[in-house]
């Protein structure tokens, strides 16, 4: 599903990111990696495997895509005590694996969940953004500012957005993309991540992620 935003085109996927094409860049966020083992410390009895399919998923959407950087706008792990000595081995290996296969340079602004990146992440292959990443016209956080300071068109992380669909597809609630005015908020790319019901508004435009396609949702109302 393609959107043009400002002159600009932005593919959207089902596997939760959107890849701008112009700049060849692939978004997304929230990936909330070492959340498994962070809630096992808790005695909470989760399998850990969604680095796994999650990397590879992300690996095969870059490579099928082409893109030449990918940008993650943060909460990059889930915390720092979730982030052990052997997977942050496996993280250093996988991102090196996208620069050296695919040649893929990643960027990376801190979330709110990315507590003490700049001791975790000091030796990863990447490239971090305290502040976000300008450009052209557009603004890429993880969440909205307290105040805006520029006219850039922004896009964003940390609201998971999803959309709850009606009796007719199971009353369930699914991924989204919401697209506005001045902003978008990219959905979880987490599988395990949960998904908050947005308040929509009439402008809205809203792309929902189900059955591996992205389809845009117009309500009745």
């Amino acid at each position: 599903m393609r959107v043009e935003i400002q002159g600009q085109h932005f593919e959207l996927f089902p596997e939760r990111a959107a890849l701008w094409t112009e700049k060849s860049v692939l978004i997304c966020s929230d990936l909330h990696w070492g959340r498994e083992n962070f809630l096992q410390k808790f005695g909470m009895a989760i399998p850990s495997h969604s680095f796994e399919m999650e990397s590879e998923i992300l690996y095969h959407l870059l490579k099928s895509t082409g893109a030449r950087e990918l940008w993650i706008l943060g909460d990059f792990i889930h915390h720092p005590k979730g982030l052990d000595a052997d997977l942050l081995d496996r993280l250093h290996a996988w991102l090196l694996s996208l620069q050296v296969e695919l040649k893929v340079e990643v960027a990376f602004v801190p979330g709110n969940h990315d507590r003490k990146f700049k001791e975790w992440a000091a030796n990863l292959p990447l490239k971090i953004h305290p502040e976000g990443i300008r450009s052209g016209d557009f603004c890429f956080l993880h969440e909205p500012p307290l105040e805006r300071t520029n006219n850039d068109y922004h896009w964003y992380g940390h609201l998971h957005p999803s959309l709850r669909i009606g009796a007719l597809f199971g009353n369930r609630k699914i991924p989204c993309f919401l697209i506005r005015r001045r902003e978008a908020f990219l959905p979880a790319f987490s599988r395990l991540a949960g998904g908050a019901t947005v308040n929509f508004i009439p402008s809205d435009r809203i792309f929902g992620i189900a059955e591996k396609q992205v389809f845009e949702w117009r309500s009745k109302s």
